[in-house]
């Protein structure tokens, strides 16, 4: 399964699906943050300050807003990245190339530190989805309570629910029993 922080990121405005009117926003746990450094090797001081936490919501906002647009398949404006992008110039990157054990590999180093540079990877996360990975596979369920954004990897492009064992599944209920009240009303 193909997974990318800027989802992870998108993704943790949580919103219950027995109970959609009790969202949690898991950037504000702080062991969820933990979590998430630690799945993807980032390194950032606990708990996040205020200004890193603001800035990264600004960006989770922008991010997802871009993505049901593109899930739409409405068009974008060049000025719907520039915050993206002002993340994405505000970090110095060095390269380096090494050979190490008859391989040669990229090494980074970074001009920045902390939730400066984990919001630089987010930012990058998302760039290179968009830019790697083709737009028309990056969606948001179809389950109105749930919205959360994801990555189809089906063959065919066909997927419509975040997780066909939860959304899939309470989806499909609904539309049964939906049908079957309309039968009963006849």
């Amino acid at each position: 399964m193909m997974e990318f922080l800027c989802i992870d990121i998108m993704n943790s405005d949580r919103v219950d699906w027995q109970n959609a009117e009790n969202p949690r926003d898991m950037l504000e746990d702080g062991k969820w943050l933990t979590e998430l450094l630690e799945k993807w090797e980032l390194e950032a001081s606990s708990p996040i300050d205020t200004g890193s936490l603001k800035k990264l919501k600004a960006l989770r906002k922008q991010m997802y807003a871009i993505v049901s647009q593109l899930s739409n398949g409405d068009a974008l404006e060049i000025n719907q990245l520039i915050e993206v992008n002002k993340i994405l110039e505000d970090m110095s990157t060095h390269v380096r190339m090494d050979y190490k054990n008859n391989e040669f590999i990229l090494g980074y180093s970074y001009i920045g530190q902390g939730w400066s540079l984990v919001i630089w990877h987010v930012a990058k996360s998302f760039a290179d989805m968009l830019c790697n990975y083709g737009t028309t596979r990056i969606k948001i369920c179809d389950n109105q309570n749930c919205g959360w954004a994801f990555y189809d990897q089906s063959k065919n492009k066909s997927r419509r629910w975040c997780d066909d064992k939860v959304c899939g599944n309470i989806m499909k209920v609904r539309r049964f029993r939906s049908r079957k009240k309309e039968k009963e009303n006849e």
